[in-house]
């Protein structure tokens, strides 16, 4: 029998399995996929945005669900902790803009590494190919884990199984099956950080373009639902891009209640205000007036927007800049601050990159991740009812969750073996 069984081999569970095995416990971490750190390699597309310098109060503001659970796991390993694990194995980090921390390397594989060599000094047994098929309490308290390449006990049993966003990395929502088994309580799942579908227009015709320093409001019902600043892409279904991941928990909230289309406007010229913008029409005019609009709008927009932004204000690209009329202006001025989208829906929960819901965490206690309701059982990490941000945020979640997890489940061996008292 082991003392703490792992099930999930992403990036909560290998820091569960780490804490709790360098701290004298038999671990075995137990991983459907062939390798461990499959979805964590495509994280921050492919650079792995690992934690956030920000401190704590600030980075509890991005934290859409359940934020105040999370503060003892952060108080135990927060981002200057995570950041120590991995510059301390030999990862130099870096910190960009937003306060995003990445690899000095701007490889995912470099966070991987330091992992399994952390695994593997640790003393983990690691056992891949092994998909979770059922879990089960026995008379003793200990825990049986069957699976596709056997069963396995333990004497504590940590859930850290992921959510259900993409299943090709072996995300595909098995602990909220087996957490279900068991009677606990588990919130449904649903897309957080996601693309958004959007009605065909202009963002279609401009496909893979990033529209880099704009702002984009989400109204409905004529009020604001989101509003935010920073970057967007153009693809071929709609938008994604960091601010459009961190609209869609909000969106997606708002739809489970308000089903429908939202309306945005992106603001492609935030740094100024109308008659700035105006003035600089006019000078463009003045010098190119020339100039067909097709041509005189290059120092204005970006080449892959310009047809679709003066087809959107319904004027005709061969047209001089000299002939615009003071509406035609206007009315430029106006679409360049005002861009129109609707939104139809997020993209499906497949494509996510984290996914909302899970264990619902009244039933978790908050300084040990532990279940209330089942002896020696822990969950972490995106199995929990808890989402962020993009920004490292969510790493962080599973970093700090996976550590308490696999430290209470250490303890609770021990108590388990009839020393000391329970870890709950």
């Amino acid at each position: 029998m082991e003392d703490v069984l792992v099930a999930g081999g992403g990036p909560a569970g290998m820091m569960a399995a780490i804490a709790a095995a360098e701290g004298g416990a038999r671990v075995t971490l137990l991983e459907k996929m062939p390798d461990l750190g499959k979805k964590l390699l495509i994280t921050g597309k492919g650079r792995c945005n690992v934690t956030t310098d920000f401190g704590q109060d600030q980075l509890i503001e991005h934290i859409h669900r359940n934020p105040r659970f999370i503060y003892s796991a952060l108080a135990r390993l927060g981002p200057r902790e995570v950041r120590a694990f991995f510059e301390d194995r030999g990862c130099p980090l870096k910190v960009e803009r937003g306060g995003r921390v990445f690899p000095e390397s701007d490889r995912a594989q470099s966070i991987l590494d330091v992992l399994l060599a952390a695994l593997k000094e640790a003393g983990v047994t690691v056992q891949t190919k092994a998909a979770v098929e059922e879990v089960v309490q026995n008379k003793d308290q200990s825990w049986t884990v069957r699976t596709s390449a056997g069963d396995y006990t333990g004497k504590t049993l940590v859930l850290a199984t992921g959510g259900a966003s993409y299943p090709a990395t072996g995300s595909t929502g098995d602990g909220y099956r087996l957490a279900a088994d068991l009677g606990i309580a588990v919130v449904p799942a649903r897309p957080a950080l996601v693309p958004l579908a959007c009605r065909p227009g202009w963002v279609q015709a401009a496909q893979g373009l990033s529209l880099r320093n704009i702002r984009i409001i989400f109204t409905a019902e004529g009020k604001v639902i989101y509003s935010d600043f920073g970057e967007m892409m153009c693809t071929h279904f709609g938008v994604s891009g960091p601010i459009i991941l961190s609209a869609s928990g909000r969106l997606v909230d708002y739809w489970q209640d308000h089903p429908g289309p939202i309306q945005a406007t992106v603001d492609l010229k935030p740094a100024l205000d109308e008659k700035q913008l105006d003035d600089r029409l006019l000078r463009m005019i003045k010098k190119d007036g020339r100039k067909q609009l097709v041509n005189g709008l290059k120092p204005l927009l970006p080449q892959k927007l310009i047809s679709p932004f003066i087809a959107e204000a319904q004027l005709d690209p061969a047209q001089r800049m000299l002939d615009l009329t003071r509406a035609d202006r206007l009315k430029m001025g106006h679409l360049l601050q005002n861009m129109p989208l609707t939104v139809t829906g997020p993209r499906p929960l497949r494509e996510a990159i984290v996914t909302a819901g899970g264990i619902a965490v009244g039933q978790v206690a908050p300084k040990t991740m532990a279940l209330r309701s089942h002896a020696g059982l822990y969950a972490c990490g995106e199995l929990l009812d808890i989402d962020a941000n993009t920004g490292g945020f969510n790493l962080q979640i599973a970093f700090s969750t996976g550590y308490v997890a696999g430290h209470a489940a250490k303890a609770y061996a021990a108590y388990f073996d009839g020393e000391g008292s329970p870890c709950k």
